[in-house]
């Protein structure tokens, strides 16, 4: 039998993680019953961790999901070489490693909802800026931000794209829109109105003079979250018969 992992970010001090795996168990009760919750910063429940006691319990199987946005480092990098430790360690077992999230298609209804409410509530706005984490070292989040930002493109309303890190960074980007708009909306493309969040909008009231900003919600553990989860593990055991070995599912 393959068991499922999702694989969060977390944080390694406060009570972050907890808050986290109490929100998904909220979300993800009605939909998915059997899996377990890894954070990739942890000191009690590391994937490492997590794939530990699954194998000593005799799992050889397992379907990664990572709840991740877009496909940078974490992605790329970080995960893949874990499970490539223990492929090394334990030859016998197989893994497939889940699309990230934020390329999924529901991800781009659930920011059009954001967008929408916001927009219908102040008809004053006259440019949307989806921003997103961004990464110095890959192309593939802005690749896919860009997707997103198109696939949003249905208001009527310019609409363009910024990071906080990388090549859009709204550090250096963002000045000419508060310079030529009175009114902007701010979507931010993340899991939830956190730590990084909350800086970049104090940052950003810091930057801005005369132009109102308004803030659609970022992703807050949105129901719709449960579905996409779902429809990855679906897309994963479509694979299941095809091949016994190792596989990155893009």
């Amino acid at each position: 039998m393959t068991e499922h992992i999702l694989v969060v970010h977390g944080m390694n001090k406060g009570k972050q993680n907890e808050a986290l795996q109490h929100f998904l168990e909220q979300i993800l009760s009605r939909n998915i019953h059997d899996y377990h919750i890894a954070f990739l910063e942890s000191t009690k429940q590391s994937l490492e961790q997590v794939l530990d006691t699954r194998i000593q319990q005799g799992a050889e199987s397992f379907n990664i999901i990572p709840l991740l946005l877009f496909p940078a480092k974490h992605y790329i990098e970080d995960i893949p070489m874990i499970l490539k430790v223990y492929e090394y360690r334990y030859p016998h077992i197989k893994y497939k490693i889940a699309e990230p999230l934020g390329t999924h298609k529901l991800m781009t209804k659930l920011v059009k909802q954001n967008i929408f409410f916001k927009v219908k509530s102040h008809p004053k706005i006259q440019h949307i800026i989806l921003m997103a984490h961004g990464s110095e070292r890959y192309r593939h989040p802005d690749i896919a931000l860009w997707q997103l930002t198109q696939d949003c493109d249905v208001f009527e309303i310019p609409i363009s794209m910024m990071t906080l890190y990388g090549y859009y960074n709204y550090r250096f980007n963002l000045q000419h829109y508060l310079k030529n708009n009175t009114d902007i909306l701010i979507v931010p493309i993340f899991f939830y109105d956190g730590f990084l969040v909350n800086k970049a909008k104090h940052h950003i009231a810091q930057m801005n003079d005369d132009c109102n900003i308004h803030y659609a919600s970022a992703i807050n553990f949105d129901p719709l979250l449960s579905t996409m989860i779902t429809e990855r593990i679906k897309q994963l055991e479509v694979f299941e018969s095809v091949s016994n070995s190792t596989q990155l599912v893009r």
